[in-house]
């Protein structure tokens, strides 16, 4: 459901990954962590290859729809990534249906 709130019909054809890439991003953001690409190649543990990665983020990149990056001044030519306006948007939309979900299932369970 997610990946067609986001893209649409459109969707990237490494949609799955793209939304990985993406909340890994905002959760570093949210937890004032500068991130990588290699930050998200140590992360996925062998799961995505590095290509993989790069080949998503700048998919996410071109499409502007998610993740952008910067250079960081501090780092030479190193590129942090961070989330667009968009793609911080979509969490916080979504987090309230995600949290009355998350409810419904407790309740359920009890």
């Amino acid at each position: 459901m997610a990946i067609r709130d986001i893209y649409g019909e459109d969707a990237p054809h490494r949609a799955r990954e793209a939304l990985w890439v993406t909340l890994e991003v905002i959760q570093a953001q949210l937890g004032g962590e500068a991130i990588a690409l290699r930050d998200l190649v140590a992360r996925a543990a062998g799961l995505l290859s590095a290509p993989t990665l790069s080949r998503v983020v700048v998919e996410l990149e071109e499409r502007g729809i998610l993740v952008s990056e910067h250079t960081s001044s501090a780092q030479g030519r190193l590129k942090l990534l961070r989330p667009t306006p968009r793609a911080l948007n979509f969490l916080a939309a979504r987090a309230d249906a995600a949290f009355a979900d998350f409810a419904a299932i407790v309740r359920e369970v009890e």
